[in-house]
């Protein structure tokens, strides 16, 4: 953990390079399933349903992950249980893509498993580091993911 400036009382702006890893073991499905020929077009190519939406749904998502490299609690004492809580839903994404690269494709399994686990994951990782804007852009985030994906369907 590097600290380059202070925010505030317990707040530092620097670089937390564990976030990196964090971040590669949620987007590892987007590096592998296409070495297997499987094609990720139908989740990755949805039609913006409303541009407003989606524009958020970008910043929230974006913050986030940015929140959690570059914004860091000191004294951290994190809280394993949290740690211990973000696999849960890291390997329900996993479970997730798996049965998606068999063939199975609907809108609760979607929006379960492939919409709503990421940003639960970052939930559980700014839990287990008390990053309060990561835990916030995280939940914020998670809803405008699944409006913005749910939409994609009611049409």
């Amino acid at each position: 953990m590097v600290k380059w400036f202070k925010l505030t009382k317990h707040y530092y702006f620097g670089f937390f390079p564990l976030g990196i890893l964090f971040v590669i073991l949620q987007e590892l499905p987007y590096f592998l399933l296409p070495l297997f020929r499987i094609s990720l077009t139908p989740l990755t190519n949805l039609p913006t349903t409303f541009f407003g939406l989606d524009f958020l749904e970008k910043c929230f998502g974006i913050g986030m992950i940015l929140s959690l490299i570059f914004i860091l609690r000191l004294p951290l004492y994190p809280q394993n249980l949290f740690l211990r809580a973000a696999v849960v839903p890291l390997a329900n994404y996993y479970i997730g893509w798996g049965i998606y690269s068999l063939g199975f494709w609907n809108l609760p399994f979607f929006l379960f498993f492939l919409v709503a686990m990421p940003p639960l994951y970052y939930f559980f990782l700014g839990l287990w580091q008390k990053n309060q804007l990561t835990i916030l852009l995280s939940l914020l985030f998670l809803i405008a993911h699944l409006a913005n994906s749910s939409l994609n369907f009611i049409k």
